[in-house]
């Protein structure tokens, strides 16, 4: 026999033997003494001590504040509490209606197998469900007649349910119509009274309760919780067993625990009932990150790449979807094509573009074919490849930022998206802890929810689980870990189905995931991987790919800053051209430990020596770095780098620089332009390089205008290009403008640590971004309308350069 099984099903007392756990209710006769609570006490312990640990859930309501539970107050609290106390009539009433919802979902459960939940756990000798005991110990006559009402309907079904009552209160107080579903029992002069029988009152001392509490805990601790194994679940295969043979024409079918004796399937992109969205809710520690891998292996387990491509982005630490990328390692997951480890608003915003132009380019297939969906089109052309798409977005809510305008253009794309997107089979899974108090998603929340007829629900509070499942739906708030409520019909409480969640253990995960990648690792590329916090250069395998693939593309002055913070990890580029403005200021202070700044003069430096296509560049390097810093030998490394690949190279001092301006600038004027190759002049940490304001011929400041403003101003025409590094927007200001700002002169503004009415003046009033680790703000109205985040490069070291400049030139 299973002792996961044992329940206190029988009471003995003495010639007394009372039907309890599972299987009858008593009424004890309130006689307001200490004989009454002590009986109490040690039905109370009994039913503890001698059901199963995990096995049943005691319910407590104390209307008198007798203190008669108080005793076992060390068992109401932690994540798996063996009894939980109820403090108020409303959190009776609430519990009962979800009570009333769950007997409803164990008699759904059992199907008629059976007589009973006792019953079907016994033939089938397995943990189906949990038993339940509610203990009220109140004047029922009191209490609001809902309560009365609720209370005398479940009574009469819940024992077969697996739910008990154990009441305290005058017999008085019970309808005579009511009395068949209690077995009544009372104190009279220290006997127990039971149908004419009557024994000595049992009793237990208060230490005994405290040791047989304190040993349940032990043992709670001591006892490991039962799991489902994932390879418990079903899993999709034709006839011969070979794995991968399900297509996604009809959907995306996976399993994720079991209901019962029956695994719970739920597919998405059912067209027939309309289910193409989920939602998954629930506290910490109570399950989310296991569900998601259990549906994200179930569904890679059952469909094939062909048939399937994932869009996995985590807004928290991103741990969890580390074991599905390459880093530190080869293999991959290979239906993943994104992966946001550590995910922001930029690159919330950018997966959401990329699927609606997908969206976009696959209707526009449909209807050069006269089909309106992916399901007509695949019937249409079974050869055709066409995977349905499933983006997860853990704690979605963090996507919109706070009141951002990229959180809001992220929003209406996910409005947009779960309505729309299902003709295209891409589907959308939702997780958070919760899905209220953003303000972003303020007057939508209506119209992206009705959209998601699937949830999911762990153990979380009454308001959230009313959030997630419906209003009056608190089945999400009595749930144990490794729980939750699943609901196909948009909460509807008479749907609940308390599952029990298939447990994802890596240890067998791992190897299948490997498998999966060995049968494809020919045939598919890595995923895009984007973890925010992660520093980035130019050393990185797509980025010199990238490059290269620029040179060929003969994009001649090119200056790469970074990675864009996209689906493609494409490079963040400049062109520099024989045009006005086109020079580039990098304004802000930089990281003291990671010189970011430095990082994208490195990257500028490299990529516009190595795309220069027929005459070689001459690059001038003037620095205000104090002798053998950090950053003067990060200088020094571009430097030594950029003479392997031959280009003409000097650095001058600070006190050099004018001159040295104005001699470049007077010998280009003079020369014919055709023959002559770029000149790039660097100038970093301007803010301390002293400039001298010309006068006109007749010794006046000329308005409007600064030191450098006249050379900016013919410059570029000629071929020279200017890259400067201010610390601050008031130096640039006074260097290159005079007064004001004047944007035509330095088309290419990249921002780092600067404050955000600084960058105004040059954005405008209506765009917001402020300054944060591991990113940087491009601005060029030529380029683009709107301002770039993006992932600026950090500093190389000279073996590096080295590494970089080897490879570029072909090097292994």
């Amino acid at each position: 026999m299973n002792k996961r099984l044992d329940v206190l099903d029988y009471l003995q007392l003495g010639t007394i033997n009372l039907q309890f756990i599972g299987k009858g209710n008593i009424w004890l006769e309130d006689r307001f003494d200490d004989a009454t609570k002590m009986l109490v006490q040690y039905f109370l312990s009994e039913a503890l001590i001698k059901t199963s640990v995990g096995q049943i859930e005691v319910v407590t309501y104390d209307g008198f504040l007798s203190g008669v539970f108080a005793p076992f107050s060390s068992l109401s609290s932690g994540e798996n509490k063996l009894m939980r106390q109820l403090s108020s009539e409303t959190e009776l009433l609430h519990y009962l209606l979800y009570l009333k919802e769950h007997i409803r979902g164990i008699q759904n459960l059992i199907q008629g197998n059976a007589p009973s939940l006792y019953k079907l756990r016994s033939d089938n000798q397995q943990v189906i469900e949990s038993y339940k005991l509610i203990i009220i110990y109140t004047d029922i006559e009191l209490l609001d007649s809902k309560i009365k009402n609720i209370l005398g309907l479940l009574s009469r079904v819940g024992p077969a349910a697996g739910v008990s009552f154990l009441i305290i209160s005058s017999k008085s107080n019970l309808p005579f119509n009511g009395r068949s579903n209690y077995q009544m029992i009372d104190t009279y002069q220290g006997q127990l009274e039971c149908d004419n029988h009557q024994v000595s009152i049992p009793t237990i001392s208060i230490s005994k309760i405290h040791e047989r509490n304190n040993s349940l805990l032990q043992e709670t601790r001591r006892t490991e919780s039962e799991v489902l194994p994932f390879l418990s679940l079903p899993r999709m295969v034709n006839e011969s067993g070979k794995a991968w043979s399900a297509e996604s024409v009809d959907g995306l079918t996976f399993s994720i625990g079991k209901y019962g004796l029956e695994a719970v399937s739920i597919t998405l992109g059912d067209e027939l009932n309309q289910r193409h969205n989920m939602l998954i809710t629930g506290a910490v520690g109570q399950g989310k990150s296991n569900l998601l891998s259990v549906i994200i292996h179930s569904l890679c387990q059952n469909y094939s790449p062909r048939e399937l491509q994932l869009f996995l982005l985590d807004f928290k630490e991103g741990v969890s979807l580390k074991a599905f990328s390459n880093i530190d390692k080869e293999d991959f997951l290979p239906h993943a094509r994104a992966l946001g480890l550590e995910s922001d608003v930029s690159f919330g915003l950018s997966i959401m573009t990329y699927l609606y132009q997908e969206y976009k380019r696959r209707l526009e297939l449909f209807k050069k074919h006269n089909k309106k969906s992916i399901k007509e089109f695949r019937e249409a052309f079974p050869n055709q490849v066409l995977p349905r798409i499933v983006c997860i977005i853990d704690e979605f809510q963090l996507m919109f930022g706070d009141k951002s305008d990229e959180g809001r253009v992220i929003a209406d794309y996910l409005e947009k998206s779960v309505r729309l997107f299902r003709a295209a089979g891409i589907h959308f899974i939702l997780s958070s802890q919760t899905i209220g108090g953003n303000q972003i998603l303020i007057g939508r929340m209506d119209s992206i929810f009705s959209q998601i007829p699937i949830r999911i629900a762990h153990k979380n509070s009454i308001a959230e689980s009313q959030m997630t499942l419906g209003q009056g739906n608190f089945a999400a708030a009595y749930l144990k870990p490794r729980e939750a409520i699943v609901n196909l019909d948009y909460g509807e409480v008479s749907q609940n189905k308390k599952v029990f969640v298939a447990y994802a253990d890596e240890k067998v995960l791992n190897p299948i995931r490997f498998k999966w990648w060995e049968a494809t690792k020919e045939k598919l590329s890595p995923p895009t991987i984007f973890s925010g916090s992660q520093l980035i250069t130019l050393t990185g395998r797509s980025d010199i790919l990238k490059l290269r693939q620029a040179k060929e593309k003969e994009l001649e002055g090119g200056a790469v800053f970074g990675r864009g913070i996209s689906v493609r990890h494409s490079l963040v580029m400049s062109r520099l051209r024989r045009e006005i403005g086109h020079h580039i200021a990098i304004l802000g202070a930089a990281n003291s430990k990671n010189n970011q700044a430095l990082g994208i003069v490195q990257s500028v430096a490299i990529s516009l020596a190595y795309l220069e296509q027929e005459i070689d560049p001459q690059f001038i390097f003037c620095h205000t770095f104090e002798k053998n810093s950090s950053e003067e030998k990060h200088i020094n490394s571009i430097v030594v780098s950029l003479k392997e690949l031959g280009v003409s190279l000097k650095v001058i001092t600070p006190e050099e620089f004018q001159t040295t301006l104005n001699q470049v600038l007077e010998e280009r004027k003079s020369q014919s332009l055709k023959n002559t190759g770029n000149v790039y002049i660097f100038g970093l940490g301007m803010d301390r390089i002293r400039l001298q304001q010309g006068v006109d011929n007749l010794g006046f400041l000329p308005p409007g205008t600064g030191p450098l403003t006249s050379f900016l101003e013919e410059a570029a025409d000629l071929g020279i290009h200017f890259i400067g590094w201010w610390i601050k927007v008031k130096s640039l200001e006074k260097q290159a403008f005079g007064i004001g700002i004047r944007n035509d002169l330095i088309n290419t503004k990249i921002f780092l640590r600067v404050g955000e009415q600084s960058i105004k003046q040059f954005t405008g009033p209506f765009y917001s971004w402020q300054p944060e680790a591991n990113r940087a703000l491009y601005l060029d109205e030529v380029a683009s309308e709107q301002p770039i985040p993006f992932i600026p490069f950090s500093p190389m070291n000279l073996n590096e350069c080295q590494y970089v400049i080897k490879k570029l030139k072909g090097g292994e």
